[in-house]
């Protein structure tokens, strides 16, 4: 049986799931970039560097630039990418917003957050305390006559629920005012649909229990 090691390590988490394995260099950049823009410190820090890097009329940063950038600055590199190459942090920033290599800092920050989610859902799932857990949220909406459950309706209870929030979007009393803020802003919505697409789903799908936990479990199992 694979180790929860080798399990983490086959965590996927790109737009389309089972097309691609995340690395623990991404889960780890993941992580600690959610950790980072939750705290007042780290938002400000990444916002600056994230604004110093715009050139374009339309404000928005090339996976080049942050690449290139970040690896010049060894300070930042160790802490947010370990001992990624200019091209590895490249590419994990391209993983922020379903492949696209130019964002804005509210793409920026969506991307950074969903794909958190996405990592920590698959975690969850991956156990049988986690798997009790959301098999529990997810009994507790409305379903259609054949038992299946809509993607927004499971996502407007997670917007009402604020220790799911504060469980896998990193929304909870300590997070900064600027993080609060982005959510008061209407991007949770924005996050929650994204961690639907980063797990293979539409948020208009109607789906069964099994149906999400089985396309979930992939990320956690390799499969």
């Amino acid at each position: 049986a694979a180790s929860n090691a080798q399990l983490a390590a086959e965590l996927a988490a790109t737009t389309s799931v089972p097309a691609s394995r995340i690395t623990p260099a991404v889960k780890e950049f993941a992580v600690r970039l959610k950790s980072a823009l939750s705290t007042e410190d780290g938002w400000q820090e990444l916002q600056h560097l994230f604004k110093s890097l715009r050139a374009s009329l339309d404000e928005a940063v090339s996976s080049e630039e942050w690449g290139q950038m970040v690896y010049q600055n060894e300070e930042l590199c160790l802490k947010y990418f370990g001992n990624s190459t200019p091209d590895e942090i490249a590419e994990q920033f391209t993983r922020l917003e379903e492949g696209k290599t130019r964002l804005d800092w509210s793409e920026f920050v969506d991307g950074a957050i969903s794909l958190s989610a996405t990592v920590t859902l698959a975690e969850a799932l991956s156990t049988v305390e986690g798997e009790a857990e959301l098999r529990s949220i997810f009994d507790t909406i409305e379903t259609e006559d054949d038992g299946r459950v809509c993607l927004l309706d499971w996502g407007a209870f997670i917007v009402r629920d604020r220790d799911v929030l504060a469980r896998f979007f990193g929304l909870d009393a300590d997070a900064s005012s600027r993080f609060q803020a982005f959510f008061m802003a209407g991007r949770v919505d924005t996050w929650i649909i994204k961690t639907f697409h980063r797990l293979g789903f539409n948020e208009e799908d109607l789906v069964t229990w099994e149906d999400f936990r089985v396309g979930s479990c992939g990320l956690a199992t390799g499969d």
